[in-house]
């Protein structure tokens, strides 16, 4: 009895130190890129998915969406610097990785730290596909 006791707090401690939401309606992703480019997504963004997974005081997001050149090049001009495919990769890959999230090593990769004053620790990945005007963003932070 006791173990089945101490098994169910177990169980409760760690569903209450984990959620993960993942969307690919564009309203509700809006809310996810306004509360990371602290503005809404542009009007001619179609397409926007969204996934965030919060892990104690630590989050990672997501963000899939298309865009033209002006907008790739207002995102990176938010002082992202460039990076290697093989850093983009290792620090935005996972056991947590959405099923949307496809990215290709011919991409453009860009990184910045800190991404948010918020935190101990923020840092923002942004890859571009110019061929299919698609950009990939991800933040990862933790207190």
């Amino acid at each position: 009895m006791i173990k089945k006791i101490a098994a169910l707090i177990c169980a409760f401690a760690l569903s209450s130190c984990f959620s993960s939401d993942e969307t690919k309606d564009r309203e509700e992703a809006a809310a996810y890129y306004a509360g990371e480019f602290g503005m809404q997504p542009p009007a001619d963004v179609k397409m926007l998915y969204a996934k965030q997974v919060f892990v104690r005081d630590s989050y990672g997001t997501w963000l899939k969406f298309n865009g033209n050149i002006e907008l790739m090049e207002s995102l990176k001009n938010r002082d992202f610097i460039p990076t290697t495919s093989d850093e983009f990769m290792e620090e935005t890959g996972g056991g947590n990785v959405p099923s949307w999230w496809t990215i290709n090593r011919s991409f453009e990769f860009y990184a910045k730290e800190p991404w948010s004053k918020e935190f101990t620790y923020s840092k923002a990945y942004l890859a571009f596909d110019r061929e299919k005007g698609e950009i990939y963003f991800h933040h990862d932070c933790f207190d």
